[in-house]
């Protein structure tokens, strides 16, 4: 005769890793970046220096969004290039969100690229309903034009008018967000853009007038035809460090 079977005990464990596993996941979203960390499921060196349409699919903040090419099975991750929005937490975030979202939510936007960033992100050009995004969100007050990356001068004046009126963040006695203390506006510390800190030759964009140094992923790109000695030789014609490989 067999003895009695016993009840074999569970163990709380895999219930623990559970736990364990949602409250990691929870963490990694409060992170700061990880609202833009990349999901772009078409390949971005292509879109580099064209321009494409689209519907846009979601919007994470003030300069990112989520948008899906006609003609193209997949998402893409686009960082608005020119302008750096206030990060979840800052002054404005919320705001800067709130009218991104009125600007490009489900609406069909035309895009250039520009480059790629460091996030696996396509820099683009943005226009929705007949206007420049980036621009209207700098004259809204509500980001700053990121010298750093852009020299355009339409952004240039964006930020001029939304100074002069006050508006948004400009307002007298707003708190400031980050892009207006650290400098990607003029006026703080930093005005003029870092170097890539290697050595050359240097490969210039001659569609978004970067240039990549040659450990950087994208030095043999197909508009990379401007050849520069030196890094000042880059900047004095115009050209800024590529956001994929500028040391931070």
């Amino acid at each position: 005769m067999f003895p009695p079977r016993l009840p074999v005990p569970v163990a709380p464990f895999p219930r623990m890793t559970s736990r364990l596993a949602r409250l990691a996941v929870a963490l990694i979203l409060l992170l700061p970046g990880a609202a833009t960390i990349a999901q772009s499921t078409v390949p971005l060196r292509p879109l580099v220096g064209t321009t494409a349409t689209g519907l846009v699919t979601a919007v994470l903040d003030g300069d990112t969004f989520d948008i899906v090419l006609d003609g193209r099975a997949g998402t893409v991750r686009v960082r608005t290039f020119g302008i750096d929005a206030p990060e979840r937490g800052e002054p404005y975030s919320n705001v800067a969100l709130r009218q991104a979202r009125v600007l490009l939510f489900n609406q069909r936007v035309t895009i250039t690229g520009r480059d790629i960033d460091r996030y696996d992100r396509l820099v683009a050009s943005v226009r929705a309903g007949g206007q420049d995004v980036g621009a209207a969100l700098i004259e809204a007050g509500l980001a700053c034009h990121f010298t750093r990356y852009s020299n355009e001068a339409s952004l240039a004046e964006a930020e001029a008018r939304a100074r002069a009126n006050g508006a948004g963040f400009w307002a007298p006695g707003a708190p400031k967000p980050r892009c207006v203390t650290t400098g990607a506006t003029p006026g703080g510390p930093t005005t003029t853009p870092r170097g890539l800190v290697a050595a050359g030759p240097f490969h210039g964009n001659v569609n978004s007038r970067v240039y990549h140094a040659p450990h950087c992923r994208n030095y043999r790109c197909k508009n990379c035809t401007q050849i520069f000695g030196t890094e000042d030789d880059a900047q004095g014609a115009g050209y800024r460090p590529a956001q994929d490989c500028l040391r931070r």
